[in-house]
């Protein structure tokens, strides 16, 4: 038997942020995704500042994607992400109620 993926999170996350684990992983998994047996650990910076709700679902799925190297991730800080997934890795319209940013401008070439 074997442990598992051991999930850490740093950097003050609620409990709908700590229970994001289990979304991503069903999420990523049922789109085709493999997982790593290494374990992972997500900073949400800054520290002092509380992390609430479950739209950091999808930058943390992409997060984990990129880093594992199954995605090309070179353009990835000219967007900003929010959103919860569902079993499949989607954005859940029904589930996802919060505001999002009025002022998000994409900066591209």
């Amino acid at each position: 038997m074997t442990r598992g993926v051991q999930f850490y999170m740093t950097g003050l996350p609620d409990t709908a942020v700590k229970e994001s684990y289990d979304r991503i992983r069903a999420a990523t998994q049922n789109s085709g995704f493999k997982w790593d047996t290494q374990d992972l650990t997500i900073n949400l910076s800054p520290a002092n500042l509380k992390k609430e709700g479950s739209g950091f679902d999808l930058p943390m799925a992409v997060g984990i994607i990129a880093a594992d190297g199954k995605m090309d991730c070179s353009r990835l800080g000219d967007y900003m992400m929010v959103g919860k997934l569902g079993l499949w890795l989607h954005h859940n319209h029904r589930e996802f109620k919060t505001t999002v940013l009025t002022n998000i401008k994409y900066h591209g070439e």
